[in-house]
């Protein structure tokens, strides 16, 4: 799990491991936001894309869901969180003063694609 919030975050393993535990701590923080950031582009846009597979019945006043319509969801919902992830790692790792500006509105542009569809 070290490795994956280590590659999440940009971070170099033998620079990583010369660093002192808080900075560590810092690297492997940033991973775990990039993590938790692709979880919810996960769940919000697999249940933006399932919403395209519901029939409603209008005059029985029911819903039902097409059974093609979990595995679409799904691969698409996938697919959404690793380009969601993606961008954030880019956010995540920008260390010069130039990119802080930008990183301003790359988090708002994924706090948005990530909250509409919720």
């Amino acid at each position: 799990m070290k490795k994956i919030l280590l590659f999440l975050s940009k971070t170099d393993d033998e620079l990583y491991e010369s660093c002192p535990q808080s900075a560590k701590n810092t690297q492997l923080a940033y991973g775990l936001f990039v993590l938790l950031t692709g979880v919810l582009a996960f769940i919000s846009g697999t249940y933006a894309i399932s919403n395209l597979f519901i029939d409603y019945d209008w005059q029985h006043n029911t819903t039902e869901f097409q059974d093609e319509g979990l595995l679409i969801s799904i691969s698409l919902g996938v697919l959404y969180a690793i380009m969601i992830m993606a961008i954030d790692r880019e956010v995540v790792s920008a260390r010069n003063k130039g990119a802080a500006f930008s990183r301003l509105f790359l988090a708002m542009a994924i706090g948005t694609v990530v909250a509409v569809p919720i």
